[in-house]
């Protein structure tokens, strides 16, 4: 397995915008009548459920963004002309780039925010108070047969203050349930539902030791929390999140490591680790 570069990042940061943009571009084209989930970036995913196109966590560049970024236009427009839902699971800018959201114009767009963090995305994100939907623990917004409900978020690292965070079960027209906790740091802190999924999306963190080591003091405590809520598969994520210096930066060789772990405690989960520019389509049994 590889150690990530500066090499690999560079032609990584390199690619991105083109990556990002044809996915947007092939929207229709790679649409299915079931939802079909394409990974442009680090956290940004990019839904299709039929011809109906959502997003979860808007992130392009934010960690070198310009005041005139052409680039950061063309993103920006391509999702304003063609998503209608754009669900929130934190504020940090890897999540919710504030230049990004800025610049999404379209005021038919519908941003689900929790209550935890509404305040400050209303206050600082420009985002017309009519497009917001708020939601507490536990409701629900359907959109075109998608149901979004809000939990609580898992975001609190231990000895450090909480950070307003929520997670998300999303229901698919076809019954596909997906669980998005995000950003996971209270390993132990409760589930309150664990009804069966198809789908868990798991943005990997194993720990605060360097990312280049071998070894990862949370390892097992990521694992066992993607196989306490039952599911068919879990989608690997977070990786490559190119902001952050190399020490930091979960990679695909973190990812097997993962997959290997996961396989010991629960082989009959079926584990992908996508690339930016992969599509998956998500379907049921």
């Amino acid at each position: 397995m590889n150690i990530f570069s500066e090499d690999i990042r560079k032609k990584m940061i390199a690619e991105r915008f083109g990556i990002c943009r044809e996915l947007l571009r092939n929207l229709e084209a790679t649409a299915e009548d079931h939802t079909v989930v394409r990974f442009p970036s680090s956290t940004m995913y990019l839904f299709s459920s039929g011809k109906t196109f959502w997003i979860v966590d808007p992130a392009f560049n934010y960690f070198d963004c310009k005041k005139e970024d052409p680039e950061l236009d063309e993103i920006a427009r391509l999702i304003s002309e063609k998503v209608s839902v754009i669900a929130i699971t934190h504020l940090h800018e890897d999540h919710c780039q504030i230049e990004l959201v800025k610049r999404i114009k379209n005021p038919a767009v519908k941003w689900v925010v929790s209550s935890r963090f509404a305040d400050e995305f209303q206050a600082r994100y420009g985002v017309a108070k009519e497009q917001i939907v708020i939601l507490n623990d536990g409701e629900s917004f359907e959109y075109n047969g998608i149901r979004f409900t809000i939990q609580l978020g898992y975001h609190q690292e231990p000895g450090k203050p909480e950070f307003p965070a929520c997670s998300y079960n999303i229901e698919l027209p076809d019954g596909v349930k997906l669980f998005l906790p995000a950003d996971v740091r209270a390993f132990q802190r409760e589930i309150p539902d664990m009804s069966p999924v198809d789908y868990i999306f798991g943005h990997v963190f194993l720990g605060r030791e360097d990312a280049q080591g071998d070894e990862f003091s949370k390892l097992q405590d990521f694992c066992n929390f993607m196989t306490r809520r039952k599911s068919r598969e879990i989608i690997l994520a977070h990786l490559y999140e190119l902001g952050r210096a190399s020490r930091d930066l979960w990679t695909h060789r973190h990812a097997e490591m993962v997959r290997a772990e996961l396989k010991k405690i629960a082989p009959e989960i079926k584990v992908h680790a996508p690339h930016f520019g992969d599509i998956l389509h998500l379907t049921g049994e």
